[in-house]
C-alpha cells in the first residue's frame, strides 16, 4: 500500500495488558522514534463506510500527528480512515526524516492483525502479555469496562460478576494473542518485566528489539527521576496485589 522504509510497528496486547506503558517508554525522549500516544483504533471502524471530512479532522490521533491543513487534504483523497491512517504515517515520516521506527498502540487492532498484514507485509507487531487474572482485576477496579449491573459488584455475593463480564469482553483478546504467536511475527513484551526489570536494561532490550539505539527512559513511574520509592513500590506491587482481591474462582478460570 505504500513505499514507506522505515519500521511500522504495531503495539498489540488485551486492554489493562500494559500496552499504553510501553508506548509511553518507547516515544517519551526518543528522537528516533515517532509516533503519538494518542490511539488510531482505525481498522476498528468499517472501512467501507463514508465519512465525513470533519470527522477526520477531529480524530484526536490524527490531529496530534499531523497539521490540520494537511490532514484536510489527505482526508479529501482517502476513502475511509484505513487510508487515511497509511497516507497520514507516510506523510509524517517524510517531514521527519529523522524517524527510523514509527510506533502505534491500540488494542482493539489485536483484533484485526491479520488484514494489517495485508494492508503492510513489512509491519512488525510488539504483543505485550500479562498475567489474564491481573489484566481482568485492572479492567474491573479501573471501570475500564461498562458494567451494567451497576452497585452488585460491590456485594460479596455478587462480586464475581464483573470479572465474568470483564474475561467475556477480553476472550478473544487473549486467543487472537495467541494465534499471533504462533504466526511467529512478533517480539513479546512481558508487562511484569517492564516494571521489574532496571531502566537500562529495559533501554538495551527494546533497542535490539526495535533495532534503532533508543535514549533513556523517561515515563511517569515507575522509572522517572521523580518517582518516590512508595510509587515504586505501588508500581511492582500490581504484579501480585490481584491474587488478593481476585475471587478464586476467577483465578482458576485463568490458569
Amino acid at each position: 500500500m505504500t513505499s514507506m522504509d522505515e519500521p511500522i510497528v504495531f503495539i498489540l496486547g488485551a486492554p489493562r495488558s500494559g500496552t499504553s506503558l510501553l508506548m509511553r517508554m518507547l516515544l517519551v525522549n526518543q528522537p528516533l522514534v515517532g509516533g503519538t500516544d494518542a490511539e488510531s483504533q482505525v481498522y476498528a471502524l468499517k472501512r467501507k463506510k463514508a465519512y465525513l471530512t470533519q470527522a477526520a479532522l477531529a480524530h484526536p490521533y490524527f490531529k496530534k500527528l499531523i497539521r490540520e491543513s494537511d490532514l484536510r487534504d489527505l482526508a479529501n483523497s482517502n476513502n475511509d480512515f484505513v487510508q487515511l491512517f497509511w497516507s497520514a504515517v507516510e506523510f509524517y515520516l517524510h517531514q521527519h526524516t529523522e524517524k527510523k521506527v514509527f510506533m502505534e498502540k491500540s488494542p482493539i487492532h489485536t483484533l484485526f492483525w491479520r488484514q494489517i498484514l495485508k494492508d503492510y507485509l513489512e509491519v512488525q507487531f510488539i504483543l505485550v502479555e500479562r498475567n489474564p487474572s491481573a489484566t481482568i482485576h485492572s479492567m474491573v477496579t479501573t471501570r475500564w469496562i461498562p458494567i451494567p449491573f451497576k452497585g452488585l459488584g460491590y456485594n460479596p455475593v455478587f462480586k464475581f460478576l464483573p470479572y465474568i463480564f470483564a474475561t467475556l469482553l477480553s476472550y478473544e483478546y487473549f486467543i487472537e494473542a495467541e494465534r499471533i504467536k504462533s504466526f511467529g511475527n512478533a517480539a513479546i513484551v512481558k508487562y511484569e518485566e517492564m516494571v521489574q526489570k532496571s531502566p537500562d536494561d529495559l533501554r538495551i532490550s527494546f533497542s535490539k528489539m526495535l533495532g534503532v539505539e533508543l535514549s533513556e527512559l523517561y515515563i511517569e513511574r515507575p522509572f522517572s527521576p521523580e518517582a518516590s520509592s512508595r510509587e515504586r513500590k505501588l508500581h511492582t506491587d500490581g504484579i501480585d496485589g490481584y491474587k488478593s482481591n481476585t475471587p478464586r474462582s476467577i483465578l482458576w478460570l485463568h490458569k
